[in-house]
């Protein structure tokens, strides 16, 4: 079973280079317009420190990345959601990351049912 837990501060920079893997390996059929700006260890250091960001950690190493909040920012705003809700009642997820040695193992669906069923 997958467990993931937050992340830690001393983890910020195995965490970067996890984004760097997944930018220098990304196809055009994968493209989340990350590049050598976004991550970056600010955004990470950050996220770590208000408690959203979430590792999960096999054999000593970090293979996912998410960080969770309900901060939904204005590129949501004209969104149309079918579930009528207060803001602080939102989760979103940014910032997903798998190592693309782990991709098509379930790993990122089990994490997202974590998710779902803590939020």
């Amino acid at each position: 079973m997958i467990q993931i837990r937050r992340a830690k501060l001393n983890e910020s920079s195995e965490i970067l280079e996890l984004y760097r893997t997944i930018i220098n390996t990304t196809n055009d059929d994968f493209n989340p317009k990350w590049n050598e700006n976004y991550p970056d260890l600010e955004f990470i250091e950050n996220s770590i420190l208000k408690e959203e960001l979430y590792v999960y950690k096999t054999d000593e190493k970090i293979i996912s990345s998410v960080v969770v909040n309900n901060d939904f920012g204005k590129r949501y705003d004209n969104a149309k959601w079918i579930v009528n809700a207060e803001p602080n009642e939102i989760v979103v997820i940014h910032a997903f990351a798998i190592d693309p040695s782990c991709r098509g193992k379930g790993i990122s669906r089990e994490i997202f049912n974590i998710i779902k069923e803590n939020s």
